[in-house]
């Protein structure tokens, strides 16, 4: 028998054919690694420009009011990096996304955001951006009133500046925590920490941040009934805005300042300064902070006996009032909401203007000017009616029945009584309504 081993034609056909396989194989192998030298590189390339894409349209939907379009774009843009693993482009994403969920107001999307930034800097040593998303986590978390995580994200901001030697943060961080302190009610914390701001911004300026924290150590300070030191802080503030001609701060810190002289018992200090205030709300056409001085004076003066300063101040409340509420009539619904005109708003201004017309009419009732009572206390019943605010409705129809009944009117204040005790005793209040019994029979007595 022949030995195939010695059979050199079939051990050379053998030997071509593994030659070829082989040839073949490497040639597909080196198409396979040329492929992934080139593929590869151009994927990511095509990928990197589908994110940049991705985030110049989401800039454009977002300056356009699109919202929603542009978080679309900016997720696409962040997956897109996230795959090519480009954490300086990954953590500009991070930080759009971020400011974009802060300023939809949706806080905890915003916190996850940054929070996965600040991973990133941390990784990259980056302490400058370390600081900012500290200081932007801590407002975040003040805003959600988790202000026990808003000091340590404060804290950390404030340490990262320290060590960069960044005068300015170190300054802005020292206030955010007395903000936080202030909001605990760790009141000698918060001046601490104001003080230490202070301190930087004598040195550093502006001026108008210096007068800010001015305004909050006299806020502090008078939470903690230190009327002295509040008074002091105050008066440094309202200095340097007169410097600075700043007669919108200006204008708040005299209103501040009045309060503190009326709590303080110094109703002349406390009328001074609230005039100074009216006479510059007049000037910036500031009608909300005006209605509520015009209020204020208007009781200040009552104390005091002053009828005619009282009458004056109250009615300009209403006249204001009447006035802020006109003007949202003729506005368009969308229009109302955008300047943040809300129905609950309107309705709290009627129950204010209710009460000044209420408080006129005592006072007119006191002084014997009976018709101008009447006229005041039905204006009264009639917004509370509005408001649905029963038991202030039976309140004017008895005023409204003293009031008639002082001027002769008696079918008239008969009425009144009637319908003030069928309120009350709808309202099961027994005892007021046995008062206006007692004013309903003696009335009845009178006209035999």
């Amino acid at each position: 028998m022949e030995n195939p081993l010695l059979n050199t034609q079939h051990t050379a056909a053998i030997s071509d054919n593994l030659l070829k396989f082989f040839n073949r194989l490497a040639i597909f192998l080196i198409i396979l690694a040329i492929a992934g030298f080139v593929g590869w590189p151009l994927y990511k390339y095509i990928r990197h420009n589908q994110a940049l894409e991705s985030e110049k349209v989401g800039k454009e939907a977002y300056e356009s009011g699109d919202w929603q379009r542009a978080v679309e774009m900016f997720r696409q843009s962040l997956e897109a990096y996230q795959f090519l693993k480009d954490s300086q482009s990954l953590v500009r994403q991070y930080d759009t996304l971020g400011s974009l969920y802060a300023n939809h107001n949706d806080l905890p999307a915003a916190i996850e955001m940054y929070l996965n930034g600040l991973e990133i800097y941390k990784i990259q040593g980056n302490y400058p951006e370390m600081a900012k998303l500290y200081a932007n986590l801590g407002s975040l978390y003040a805003v959600s009133k988790r202000f026990d995580y808003a000091e340590v994200m404060f804290v950390n901001s404030l340490g990262v500046y320290q060590k960069l030697g960044n005068q300015e943060g170190t300054a802005k961080q020292y206030e955010n925590i007395g903000n936080v302190y202030s909001n605990f009610g760790t009141l000698p914390k918060a001046v601490e920490m104001y003080q230490k701001s202070l301190e930087i911004r004598q040195q550093l300026g502006p001026p108008e941040e210096v007068a800010k924290l001015y305004n909050k150590l006299g806020t502090v300070h008078l939470g903690q009934k230190q009327s002295s030191e509040a008074e002091a802080a105050y008066l440094k503030s309202v200095a340097i805005y007169q410097t600075l001609k700043r007669d919108p701060e200006l204008a708040d810190q005299y209103t501040q300042l009045g309060t503190l002289y009326l709590q303080s018992g110094k109703p002349p200090e406390a009328e001074t300064a609230f005039l100074k205030s009216v006479e510059l709300y007049q000037k910036l056409g500031r009608t909300e902070e005006l209605a509520i001085l015009y209020k204020t004076l208007g009781g200040l003066y009552l104390k005091r006996g002053d009828w005619a300063r009282a009458e004056e101040m109250l009615r300009k409340n209403v006249e204001v009032d009447l006035a802020i509420e006109k003007d949202q009539e003729v506005k368009n619904p969308v229009l109302a909401k955008a300047l943040g005109e809300s129905t609950e708003k309107s309705n709290a201004r009627q129950l204010e203007m209710a009460g000044q017309y209420e408080t006129l009419g005592k006072m007119y009732y006191i002084q014997q000017k009976w018709s101008l009572a009447e006229e005041v206390f039905q204006h009264s019943l009639t917004l509370y009616q509005k408001q649905d605010q029963q038991e202030s409705v039976a309140v004017q129809y008895g005023n409204l029945g003293n009031v008639c009944r002082q001027l002769g009117k008696v079918p008239q204040a008969k009425e009144m009584y009637i319908k003030s005790l069928e309120v009350f005793q709808a309202l099961k209040k027994p005892a007021e309504a046995a008062k206006v019994q007692a004013f309903l029979e003696e009335l009845e007595k009178s006209a035999q």
